[in-house]
């Protein structure tokens, strides 16, 4: 974990994933390559620490690396490396 910050209701974990990345990051952004897991607010965690994260599709968001704009789910889906 990179960052995490507490919230009260929820707690904001910044991570990088281990695994090949999806998209080229930029190196003039120093958030390329994180994602962030939003999980309830009562998890003891600190910077530095390890978790394992499962992935809801259904729930997830994914945006266009370029644009920014959240792709429908279904076409993010068909986009990603099996």
């Amino acid at each position: 974990m990179t960052a995490v910050e507490f919230l009260g209701n929820a707690t904001l974990v910044l991570f990088e994933p281990t695994g090949e990345a999806w998209h080229p990051a930029d190196d003039s952004d120093p958030s390329a390559g994180h994602w962030t897991a939003r999980l309830d607010g009562d998890v003891p965690l600190q910077v530095g620490g390890r978790l394992t994260f499962g992935i809801d599709v259904d729930s997830a968001y994914l945006f266009e690396p370029d644009s920014g704009l959240a792709r429908p789910r279904e076409e993010a889906m068909a986009a990603v490396p099996a």
